[in-house]
């Protein structure tokens, strides 16, 4: 598995605007991130799905969803969300929930940690906090994937 988080691209743009400064925090920090926005020379005359589809189900070690207003009503994000939902149980999948959602709406996430993004706060600092815990995650999961690997428990 790549270790790398996936951002599927948020399709309203306020929650575009998040996606991109997220991105930009991650990829300063050296961390790999696949942003669908990205890859849109790679995406030109693909299957999107049959090209999409792997880095969803497997291929990231972590795929963050941004869930804002927009997200359930869009046909898109629901072929990105049936590609890695069963990946929950794995604990690859970290949401993040704009406070301008009311909570009953993804009822399914909420039963796994994730990151509330308060639009009352200044946005600089909120990636900044958010950027922070997603970068904290990726260093323990990759201290915890080298000590199974030094014990043999993880090839």
């Amino acid at each position: 598995m790549i270790q790398r988080m996936i951002m599927p691209c948020p399709s309203a743009g306020a929650d575009r605007v998040v996606a991109e400064k997220l991105f930009s925090f991650l990829e300063e920090r050296e961390l790999s991130v696949f942003y669908d926005n990205n890859e849109q020379h790679r995406i030109l005359a693909e299957n999107i799905e049959d090209y999409l589809a792997p880095i969803y189900r497997s291929e990231a070690s972590f795929v963050i969803v941004l869930l804002g207003r927009e997200y359930p009503k869009r046909v898109w994000t629901r072929f990105e969300s049936e590609q890695f939902k069963e990946r929950f149980g794995d604990k690859a999948i970290i949401s993040v929930w704009f406070s301008d959602v009311s909570p009953g709406i993804f009822d399914e996430t909420t039963k796994y940690g994730g990151i509330k993004f308060d639009y009352s706060k200044q946005l600089d600092s909120e990636i900044k906090r958010i950027g922070e815990l997603l970068c904290q995650k990726i260093v323990e999961y990759k201290e915890s994937k080298q000590a199974l690997q030094s014990t043999g428990r993880l090839k």
